[in-house]
């Protein structure tokens, strides 16, 4: 937030989430008194992008949408209350690819990230409506959801900094992504292992040792 060094640059997501969870009561109490209300105040910053120039906050306003649609969403389950309104899958199908072209023509034809928080919507009902029912890869990206947040935190110093020359060295895209995938994972339950092994939860959670 204030433009210290960091140890890899994916950690500027702890400048934002450390801002939103300071803001999250005040969102809580916003919310009960009308979320349409708070998410058009959410959407202000894209819509007047002069406020996004505040200093040191200003860039991170960007990203109250996608906090905001998360707290809207669970509120008013509104996962489940999409799919009660596009009951069958071809209803599915058609929603959700439409909602997504939307989303890859905001972000291209704009040239900017703002509306991903509505793509990531997208992603997030495909994987719900259609992915979900796959067999086998269902169980997969439910092992790999699991890890998904450390997975985020540390996959820069894997694919970027310490050996980015043997995760390129596969050449091809999917080929890259797999290996980076299976590689990521294995560390993730290892971190997890050494969590169990040091107490870690306890002392986080404040249960006896």
């Amino acid at each position: 937030m204030f433009g210290t060094p960091t140890m890899n640059d994916t950690w500027w997501f702890m400048s934002v989430i450390i801002l939103l969870y300071i803001l999250f009561p005040l969102f809580i109490k916003i919310i009960d008194f009308s979320a349409e209300f708070l998410v058009c105040i959410s959407i202000l910053p894209i819509i007047f992008p002069y406020i996004s120039s505040c200093p040191i906050v200003g860039k991170y306003f960007n990203w109250f949408l996608p906090f905001i649609i998360g707290m809207y969403m669970a509120k008013f389950n509104g996962i489940e209350t999409l799919r009660k309104h596009n009951a069958t899958m071809p209803r599915q199908i058609c929603f959700t690819l439409v909602l997504m072209c939307i989303c890859v023509w905001l972000r291209f034809s704009l040239n900017t990230a703002n509306f991903d928080s509505v793509f990531a919507l997208s992603i997030i009902l495909l994987s719900f409506f259609i992915i979900s029912k796959i067999p086998t890869l269902n169980i997969v990206l439910e092992h790999l959801g699991k890890y998904s947040g450390a997975i985020f935190m540390f996959h820069t110093f894997i694919k970027t900094y310490y050996f980015k020359e043997f995760i390129y060295l596969f050449k091809y895209p999917p080929i890259i992504f797999i290996v980076l995938t299976l590689i990521c994972y294995v560390i993730a339950n290892g971190l997890e292992l050494l969590k169990k092994l040091i107490c870690y939860n306890k002392l986080v959670t404040g249960q006896e040792l």
